[in-house]
């Protein structure tokens, strides 16, 4: 296969993104896709602990989304929207702005409790430095908004700060959700757990690589941003125990099998555990060392997403899956439905 940027692009009406996410959890759709014969199935995520079998092991990202995206207006009154996207020190922070003009180095961000920042300039990086105030960190926490997607076209909501994160979030420093995890309530954690299939935790800090853009028309010169992991021993085991019981390793969502897949040492054939970075960027005739299935959600075109999946099931497979959801009326994106490939 030739890979041009193209072959990550496909056309998707504005009416099929999920704006809002459903009343429960488990009643999203869930496409089955047999990635050997590319056979298709249709049910619902409910109904997932009778279609994975004993000794399956399903691991989730248990990062947290932080709550930083802010509203400020420069000293001219014109404002700003910022996303802090990583702590550099207790108030130094790299961020994202968007404002209706260029912003300069050194202009000042005023925000709410009278908080407010300088920006700083460091190559093609934009850091705000904030000013000591004894009210910074409860600002910090309670005061910014879930980052939901630019594509969502709205700002957040309440129903956001539950639902734009999953059950298990539990580590802060993402700055987006591994949305595969979204279709999982903990009554349906119980069923899992009834039908004896395995779960475990492992994380994985997302960052904006996660999203950048792919401008390569050869795609596979694309740079993917390191994004810290954290594999524990105990997920380790877990995953050699199913391995050596026959059983299948499923990915919740592409931030899990990144990780694993990053953490797999090839010369001893083993997944390491402990804390790690990862710029991974997985394309076509990548060899899957460590996952069995992935569970995930429909993503954008041209996207490193949509690139991983392909690698994982194929092109042909992921086309004729793409075609079905889009002719029965699947929700695509964060808060859209679910496909297996297995």
């Amino acid at each position: 296969m030739t890979l041009n940027l193209d072959n990550l692009d496909y056309k998707l009406p504005d009416k099929r993104i999920a704006k809002y996410p459903l009343e429960k959890r488990e009643d999203a759709k869930l496409l089955c896709l047999n990635k050997i014969d590319s056979g298709i199935t249709h049910t619902k995520i409910k109904f997932l602990p009778n279609i994975l079998k004993q000794n399956d092991l399903i691991v989730f990202n248990n990062t947290k989304v932080n709550n930083w995206r802010f509203y400020g207006n420069l000293t001219t009154g014109g404002k700003v929207e910022t996303l802090l996207y990583e702590r550099k020190s207790e108030t130094t922070f790299l961020a994202l702005l968007s404002a209706n003009r260029k912003i300069k180095e050194n202009e000042k961000i005023k925000f709410k409790e009278g908080v407010s920042a300088i920006v700083e300039f460091k190559g093609e990086k934009r850091f705000l430095r904030f000013s000591a105030n004894k009210e910074f960190e409860n600002w910090l926490s309670k005061d910014g908004d879930i980052p939901i997607p630019p594509y969502l076209r709205r700002k957040s909501e309440s129903i956001d700060h539950e639902r734009y994160q999953t059950i298990f979030s539990k580590n802060p420093g993402s700055i987006a959700a591994p949305t595969a995890g979204f279709h999982f309530s903990k009554k349906l954690i119980q069923k899992i757990i009834k039908n004896k299939i395995n779960i475990a935790e492992i994380t994985l800090d997302i960052g904006i690589g996660t999203f950048a853009p792919i401008r390569s028309k050869d795609f596979r010169k694309h740079k993917m941003h390191s994004e810290k992991y954290d594999i524990p021993k105990e997920v380790v085991n877990k995953i050699e125990h199913t391995h050596s019981k026959g059983g299948k390793v499923i990915a919740i969502g592409t931030t899990v099998t990144r990780a694993l897949e990053s953490s797999y040492v090839k010369n001893k054939k083993i997944v390491n555990s402990g804390k790690g970075t990862s710029n991974l960027f997985i394309t076509p005739g990548y060899e899957f060392r460590v996952i069995d299935g992935l569970l995930t959600n429909f993503h954008l075109p041209k996207s490193t997403l949509l690139s991983l999946i392909i690698a994982f099931a194929g092109k042909k497979s992921i086309e004729k899956a793409y075609t079905c959801a889009l002719t029965e009326d699947y929700r695509f994106y964060s808060y859209g439905d679910a496909m297996l490939i297995t």
